[in-house]
């Protein structure tokens, strides 16, 4: 047990207790090495993912009454004992000298495709599964480096957008700040079909005249009204269509009619785009225009009703101070 005195000194080992974020955000920060981690685990293929899960040792397991040393856990099974729980007792030895008892809760990491089978030679029952972040030393500045420099190469127009930003996730990927099965759950495939679904979409209204006959309509409504107008208008629009379309279909169908609603009357198309890009990402109304405003509905315990008495005064507080905003730097 270390004093408030004692003055750490390197090669030391220390055995901590905590929350799993909280030991998660501890490795991220301080210079700690987890124990053991220059004995690598075996995987079936060099891509394949460690993964870290927390079981419960069952009464019965031929854990029981062994410690991970004895039990040769990785040498036999491929798996390393990074965390054991015990209700009631505060754990004061080495993990790999540590007896497990019945109703411990342990945290194991293994190879994706043999984990399963070593939780079950081990008689240990595995909980509903959650992101766990103990021992993961990712690096903290480098998604930050990437981003900075992919956002550079865009506005210095040495790359394209999509190839800029693309070539930036596979690097995050490739350093190893973020898993494959990270970057696979990111992906929404709704909003994917969504989008491809409306793209060809977009680009037959487009090819086919669709978007300048109804531009040439709004054009001809809207010839009368101030410019600071018709860009509100527009992104009142965008915000109205946001709920049911999903944001990004909404600037996908919308964009192109800004455009020309821009051209025809003779004023910066990219104000009306910024216009369709803010009206697009700004739907607080309701709880399914946006992924986030969907999320904190259940925790919240937010109705239906409550997203429109807070979300109508923010989207009016967005409407009315974006709009000249946009007017005043892209229009």
């Amino acid at each position: 047990m270390p004093l408030p005195a004692t003055q750490l000194q390197p090669g030391m080992v220390l055995l901590l207790q905590g929350d799993d974020e909280a030991l998660g955000a501890l490795f991220t920060r301080a210079p700690l090495v987890p124990v053991r981690e220059e004995n690598a685990l075996e995987t079936d293929e060099a891509s394949e993912e460690l993964r870290t899960v927390e079981a419960v040792v069952e009464d019965g397991s031929p854990l029981v009454g062994q410690s991970a040393e004895s039990a040769a856990l990785q040498s036999r099974h491929n798996v390393k004992l990074l965390a054991i729980s015990r209700v009631g007792e505060r754990l004061r030895r080495r993990l790999q000298k540590a007896q497990m008892q019945p109703g411990d809760l342990i945290m194991l990491q293994g190879a994706e495709g043999m984990l399963a089978e070593a939780l079950g030679e081990l008689g240990v029952l595995p909980l509903a599964e959650r992101s766990v972040t103990v021992g993961d030393r990712r690096l903290r500045y480098g998604p930050i480096v990437i981003l900075a420099i992919a956002m550079a190469l865009v506005a210095a127009k040495v790359l394209t957008i999509a190839v800029a930003f693309l070539t930036a996730a596979f690097l995050m990927v490739a350093i190893g700040s973020l898993t494959m099965r990270e970057a696979y759950g990111a992906l929404e495939p709704e909003v994917l079909i969504l989008i491809g679904a409306l793209t060809p979409l977009s680009e037959a209204v487009q090819h086919s005249g669709g978007t300048a006959l109804i531009a040439g309509a709004l054009s001809s409504v809207v010839a009368s009204w101030t410019p600071l107008l018709v860009l509100g208008g527009m992104m009142a629009v965008a915000m109205a269509c946001s709920p049911f379309l999903h944001n990004a279909p909404t600037v996908l169908v919308l964009a192109p009619l800004g455009v020309l609603i821009a051209q025809r009357l003779q004023l910066n198309p990219d104000a009306f785009l910024m216009a369709v890009a803010t009206g697009a990402g700004c739907d607080f109304v309701t709880p399914i225009g946006h992924q986030c405003n969907t999320l904190v509905r259940g925790p919240g315990g937010y109705r239906f009703g409550d997203y429109v008495r807070l979300g109508a005064p923010l989207s009016l507080l967005v409407l009315f101070a974006g709009t000249p905003l946009i007017a005043y730097f892209w229009l």
